[in-house]
């Protein structure tokens, strides 16, 4: 990705869309790693906010696409939250 491109909506452009599947804005996943966002954002809490430990330990993703997950998060974190709390309690 080009430098220039690293501001959070163009990361969020770049790495982040829907799930076919689920067309939700709680159900957004990493391009071609399907990997959710929610999912990011918990690890990223368990790596203590280290995106390049959170980046590598489970998922194997570039850095700039977990950049890209929290910006999404940032925009989108009360359907997100909403979700989490029905599935979890």
């Amino acid at each position: 990705m080009p430098k220039m491109r690293k501001r959070p909506d163009a990361l969020i452009e770049w790495y982040i869309e829907l799930d076919p599947r689920r067309p939700r804005l709680d159900e957004a996943q990493v391009k071609e790693y399907g990997t959710a966002v929610w999912a990011i954002i918990g690890r990223l809490e368990a790596a203590q906010g280290d995106i390049d430990q959170a980046a590598a330990a489970d998922y194997d993703l570039p850095p700039d696409a977990v950049r890209a997950a929290l910006a999404y998060y940032a925009q989108h974190h009360i359907p997100i939250k909403m979700i989490h709390t029905l599935l979890t309690g």
